[in-house]
């Protein structure tokens, strides 16, 4: 059995988590890592600082390639992890998965967040604006979209918690799922503490430059001041 990871990102250490790598490796389970960021118009000028070469990790320069590797899957062995956004650019991916009746599965961590903490009516205000530009975002491009939309339904969706609904997608379809910090959470939960009383650790050395944030040009602080103060 074979998987394969196509994303609009490179591969950096923490993808290696967040697709349970290892763990499919440790059960002898082939691994790639198909990465179209120097394909895509909304990827492509995108400032990664971490990425991480390995020998499973495939680069491709154009959609021809791509699609001439794609050609090549034995769609009875193989199953797809795709991390991409369903846009106009991206039907024809989508369009071609299908027609090579290629069985595919969609991680979705942040379709059901959940709140761990109370936040205060600036921070609530500045995360409604940003969720509801994207939404909007989102409803002009489902409008272009929709006679397209059959093509972005995967064979299962795996989403955060117990939330049993996701567009189109039949329940039987969607399937729980723990983030993967969850789960290194709980394997380290009865460490000791560090310094005797409860703390916390915040490290989120993507923050400053986030490629979400870059996607929706999005201002943030410089990575210098950030990681200074």
């Amino acid at each position: 059995m074979k998987i394969i990871i196509i994303e609009h990102e490179p591969f950096n250490d923490r993808k290696n988590d967040h697709y349970y790598i290892q763990k499919f490796k440790d059960r002898s389970i082939s691994i790639e890592y198909w990465d179209l960021s120097k394909v895509l118009n909304y990827s492509k000028n995108i400032n990664y600082n971490n990425e991480k070469p390995e020998n499973y990790v495939l680069k491709f320069d154009n959609l021809n390639q791509f699609y001439g590797s794609l050609n090549e899957i034995d769609n009875l062995s193989t199953i797809l992890i795709v991390e991409l956004f369903f846009k106009l650019q991206t039907v024809e991916i989508f369009k071609k998965i299908k027609d090579l009746k290629i069985k595919w599965v969609r991680l979705d961590f942040y379709y059901n967040p959940t709140n761990i903490f109370e936040p205060s009516k600036k921070i609530n205000d500045i995360i409604f604006k940003l969720l509801e530009i994207k939404k909007i975002k989102e409803r002009y491009n489902n409008f272009l979209l929709k006679k397209w939309q059959h093509l972005n339904l995967p064979n299962r969706v795996f989403v955060t918690g117990n939330l049993k609904n996701y567009p189109l997608v039949p329940k039987e379809n969607i399937i729980g799922l723990d983030y993967f910090d969850i789960k290194t959470y709980e394997e380290k939960k009865g460490i000791s503490s560090l310094i005797g009383k409860k703390y916390i650790v915040f490290l989120d050395i993507m923050l400053p430059n986030h490629p979400d944030l870059q996607r929706s040009n999005l201002s943030s602080v410089k990575a210098s001041t950030y990681f200074k103060k």
